[in-house]
């Protein structure tokens, strides 16, 4: 049986595979560069928005908030003598 490619096929095939392959790993770390930027920005904005939001009121319920203050009337000191 003949062989089927000669040896300067066979180099070009395997070089291309192995391009390939340098290609496809190339693309797989920078996509995965690009999805951790996004992760990261889109936890900053959901983290603003958190913090921005954090005292609104929520539905359903009736929250009151404040401070108490207790404001008297000066004492009169009476003078028995």
């Amino acid at each position: 049986m003949a062989n089927r490619w000669s040896a300067r096929e066979l180099a070009t095939r395997v070089v291309a595979v192995a391009l390939g392959a340098v290609i496809l790993a190339v693309a797989f770390v920078f996509s995965l560069v690009i999805f951790s930027i996004a992760l990261a920005a889109g936890l900053v904005v959901l983290g603003y928005v958190w913090w921005k939001t954090r005292s609104a009121p929520r539905s359903g319920g009736h929250v009151i908030e404040g401070e108490s203050r207790r404001e008297s009337t000066p004492r009169i000191e009476r003078d028995d003598r």
